[in-house]
C-alpha cells in the first residue's frame, strides 16, 4: 500500500507529489512537472492510475493520467493528457464507479458536473453533463470541496439573506 503526499519543493516553490511505501517507509518524488505547478493527485478506483492537475496559469490547467508505479517516477513523456480546461473546473474527485465529478464556475455559479471515464482505456467515455445546479435564491455552495460515496454527492451550502429597508424622508425644516 502507498500514501500520496503533496510537497512544496524549494527553492522554486513548485509542488510535487511524493509516494510513500507503507511497508518499507521509503518516500520518493513520483510526479513533478518541469515547468508548471502540480496540485495533487487522485488514485483511480483500481489503483492503477493517478489523475494529476497541472496548472499552466491561474485559470488554465491540464489533467494528466499517469500510470502508478509505486515509488518509481513516471517520465513526463509517458503522461497521458486527458483534458485541458479554462472552464474553472476544480475539486475533481474520482468516484468508485470510475466517473469524475467536479465543481465548475463556468456559468457564473458553482455547479457539479460528471464525466464517465474508462481507466482501462485511459479515456472519457461520455461528454460532461450537469449533475447539480443550485436553485435560484439565497443559496450558494459554500465550499469547493466535494466527496462522492455510496451513490451520493456530498458538499456544503450556505444561505445568504439580505434585507432592504426603506423609510420616508422627514420633511425639510
Amino acid at each position: 500500500q502507498h500514501l500520496l503526499l503533496l510537497e512544496i519543493a524549494k527553492p522554486n516553490l513548485r509542488q510535487r507529489v511524493l509516494a510513500a511505501d507503507m511497508a518499507t517507509g521509503e518516500v520518493r518524488p513520483i510526479v513533478a512537472h518541469s515547468e508548471y505547478e502540480v496540485r495533487g493527485a487522485l488514485f483511480s478506483p483500481d489503483g492503477r492510475w493517478l489523475a494529476v492537475p497541472v496548472f499552466l496559469s491561474r485559470e488554465t490547467f491540464q489533467r494528466y493520467l499517469i500510470p502508478f508505479r509505486g515509488v518509481d517516477a513516471v517520465p513526463q513523456p509517458e503522461w497521458r493528457l486527458v483534458e485541458e480546461s479554462t472552464a474553472g473546473r476544480n475539486s475533481v474527485v474520482w468516484a468508485d464507479d470510475g466517473h469524475f465529478y467536479w465543481f465548475s464556475r463556468a456559468s457564473g455559479t458553482l455547479e457539479v458536473w460528471r464525466q464517465a471515464f474508462n481507466p482501462a482505456q485511459a479515456r472519457f467515455t461520455e461528454d460532461p453533463f450537469l449533475v447539480y445546479h443550485p436553485p435560484i435564491g439565497p443559496f450558494e455552495i459554500s465550499t469547493e470541496k466535494l466527496a462522492v460515496a455510496n451513490h451520493r454527492i456530498y458538499f456544503s451550502r450556505w444561505e445568504v439573506l439580505g434585507n432592504v429597508w426603506t423609510m420616508k424622508l422627514p420633511a425639510a425644516r
